[in-house]
């Protein structure tokens, strides 16, 4: 082989690697990813997901969607959570009682189906907030080990019961899209809420029917590979 065979050879190989690798690479994260039958099979289009809750406009005419405000918690470890650290992550948060049997049991079972399947999705991560007020971080640290939770992928959470229930209500939106289960004080959802790295709310899950977590892990797919491919 002479030398300018041998060079032509090295750049067409050159032009492979940047080009048509990553081009195919594209192709197949959306085939197989992004495009709708993930989520529904019967069509085979790009699928967004919704944004959730109120919608204003700027000074430009541009939709701004609803974010959730910014709160606070104490963590199985008693640290601070604080809800800043959820921003650059896709979050799904949802509310228990530590006290509930069966439910919460199979609702634990479930986000930790949910923990092991997309455990490879880094920037995914599960909230698990607690409405009952005499918890302590014993309790929670009691409960997540039950859980078999990953610390790094999955926190329990605590707070006061008016602020869980402020939580519930007005921020993550629950009370415009569920029918809360009221047990004396504490206000009790079994949703699942899927938050985008922005801050909004994306989709509601029935937290305990496998069958609507498939659904969310799904959907949870298909934001991770809109975010890789920039497209919201």
């Amino acid at each position: 082989m002479n030398t300018t065979t041998a060079s032509n050879l090295k750049r067409s190989l050159f032009l492979i690697t940047m080009f048509i690798v990553p081009a195919l690479l594209s192709f197949l994260f959306y085939y197989f990813v992004i495009r709708t039958p993930i989520v529904n099979r019967d069509a085979s289009i790009f699928k967004s997901l919704p944004y959730y809750g109120p919608k204003t406009l700027d000074n430009k005419g541009d939709t701004i969607y609803y974010s959730i405000a910014p709160f606070q918690l104490i963590t199985q470890s008693n640290d601070l959570f604080d809800s800043r650290e959820m921003h650059g992550n896709i979050y799904l948060v949802n509310f228990f009682y530590t006290q509930c049997k069966a439910d919460c049991i199979r609702k634990a079972s479930e986000m930790l189906r949910i923990q092991e399947k997309l455990h490879y999705l880094k920037t995914v991560k599960q909230l698990s907030i607690s409405i009952r007020p005499e918890d302590d971080v014993a309790a929670l640290l009691d409960f997540s080990q039950r859980a078999h939770n990953d610390k790094t992928q999955w926190i329990f959470a605590k707070t006061e019961q008016n602020t869980a229930n402020q939580l519930a209500g007005n921020n993550f939106l629950l009370m415009q899209n569920d029918t809360l289960q009221h047990d004396s004080a504490f206000v009790h959802s079994a949703k699942t809420v899927l938050i985008d790295r922005d801050g909004r709310i994306r989709g509601y899950y029935n937290g305990d029917k496998p069958a609507e977590n498939n659904r969310l892990m799904d959907e949870v797919k298909v934001l991770a590979a809109s975010y890789s491919l920039g497209v919201k």
